[in-house]
């Protein structure tokens, strides 16, 4: 039998036959609803349901964000947008009866595909784009753009948005990362402008004097004479509620016949300057910034769904970027071959008793989604990157990944002293790169330890995940 979490923002929830989490303490450590069937969403504002929506599809276990949401309609109309956030909506009164079969067949199909994952859909995903192959995945369907005055890029994503968590032109680099990397397929909906500076849709497009820039101007008709050929403002023409040809004195009567309005003539208050073709500037509503249309960015507006290569990243996860880079370059290890190097180095040490070598561990916080800042120059950071690990290290020296993020390296014939120098270069040289690129230093953690009998590198990465990665 189907069962599922009641969510509430009220003090006063229905009395339904479900488990309750009520506030942001139990979600804050909302692992309870890992086994559920899916959540009830019960709230008295759609503020308070866009709230708890976030707080649901931003946790980073898969068994939890990708959950169904059922939203219970107490009344009254539910906003488009809102629909488009959760997966069913329901009545009160249908809630009281039961669950419809058909809600319920199609609950199972997203449940089916999310455990699909199996062990993975505990574990956490720290990579953004890693949650919206899988949210795709688990729902099956193609996610189309909605036009929207509450986004900054002018449409959103039905489902996908609330894993973003309000950065909605984080959502654009992401679609455009799955893009680049055939995770996706793509069908064509419309273009639009956006701002090349901050990515705002809402753009001013205005007409300015080509010869002092002023956006004061008075536009006129032109008006040709057919008998006589004359060409002039259509203000010259006029004559009371009459318009009469300056040159020959005719009176115009039809256009197409008389006469006809083959351009405009603008006037520019600020100069004086008369001329034809204005030129035409964009301004952004956002962050002001003014540019010719052609400099600002022509963005074809389209739907999204997963490829088969998209079925397998959900199924199986997304390689790092960076780590394939790594691979290239310094013979990245997999962690397990990694392990048994550790395990030949502590029963080498252990015997001969003449030498250290030591385990450097190097966590930088957010590398996995330096894209979403970089975008086209991501790969190009990622080779400086390599770059620098390669300078650092030697080539005895071994270097695995045990994530997107974090990275193990076995420094042969080298004291935990000796180790903190490279520790010090490396991690200063990582920082330094980083905040060139991004304008902000990223935080990166670091540890050493000297590899011995006592070293479980197992249980070692589990602790440390636990303490720095826990949500």
């Amino acid at each position: 039998m189907s069962e599922g979490v009641l969510i509430t923002g009220d003090q006063n929830p229905l009395h339904l036959p479900a488990k309750k989490a009520t506030d942001d303490t139990q979600w804050r450590s909302l692992d309870v609803g890992a086994e559920a069937d899916y959540f009830l969403l019960e709230v008295s504002s759609e503020s308070e349901a866009y709230r708890i929506i976030g707080l649901v599809r931003q946790k980073l276990l898969p068994a939890v964000y990708l959950k169904p949401l059922i939203l219970i309609n107490r009344g009254g109309d539910v906003s488009k947008s809102l629909q488009d956030q959760v997966d069913f909506v329901i009545s009160s009164q249908q809630l009281e009866q039961q669950l419809p079969a058909k809600l319920l067949d199609e609950v199972e199909s997203i449940n089916r595909r999310i455990d699909a994952l199996q062990e993975q859909r505990l574990k956490a995903d720290t990579n953004i784009a890693l949650r919206v192959v899988r949210y795709l995945y688990s729902r099956d369907r193609e996610v189309e753009p909605i036009a929207s005055i509450q986004n900054r890029g002018g449409y959103t994503f039905t489902g996908i948005e609330s894993l973003f968590g309000g950065h909605d032109q984080s959502i654009w680099q992401t679609l455009d990362f799955l893009n680049s990397q055939h995770l996706v397929q793509t069908r064509f909906v419309t273009r639009t402008h956006q701002c090349a500076s901050c990515g705002c849709a809402f753009l001013n497009f205005k007409e300015t004097c080509p010869q002092c820039e002023s956006e004061e101007l008075d536009a006129d008709d032109l008006i040709h004479h057919f008998r006589c050929g004359y060409t002039a403002e259509l203000s010259d023409f006029r004559q009371d509620d009459r318009l009469v040809c300056p040159k020959c004195d005719q009176t115009l009567r039809h256009i197409g016949v008389d006469y006809d309005k083959p351009s405009m003539m603008y006037h520019c208050r600020s100069c004086d300057h008369r001329f034809q073709e204005p030129e035409i500037v964009t301004t952004c509503f956002d962050c002001h910034r003014t540019a010719p249309p052609e400099n600002q960015i022509h963005r074809n507006i389209e739907a999204y769904k997963l490829s088969m290569l998209g079925v397998n990243a959900a199924l199986y996860g997304l390689d790092s970027l960076f780590a394939s880079i790594l691979e290239r370059r310094l013979q990245l290890l997999p962690l397990d071959v990694f392990e048994r190097f550790i395990a030949v180095e502590k029963a080498r040490i252990g015997r001969y008793k003449v030498s250290h070598s030591s385990l450097l561990l190097l966590d930088i916080k957010g590398l996995e989604e330096i894209y979403l800042t970089l975008g086209e120059r991501t790969s190009e950071v990622y080779e400086e990157l390599a770059n620098l690990f390669y300078a650092m290290l030697r080539s005895s020296d071994l270097i695995s990944s045990r994530n997107e993020s974090m990275f193990l390296m076995l420094l042969t014939e080298t004291s935990p002293d000796d180790a903190k120098i490279v520790e010090g270069r490396l991690s200063s040289g990582v920082g330094e790169l980083l905040k060139a690129s991004l304008g902000a230093s990223p935080e990166i953690i670091s540890q050493i330890v000297n590899v011995d009998n006592a070293l479980d590198l197992t249980e070692y990465l589990e602790s440390f995940l636990s303490e720095h990665h826990a949500e």
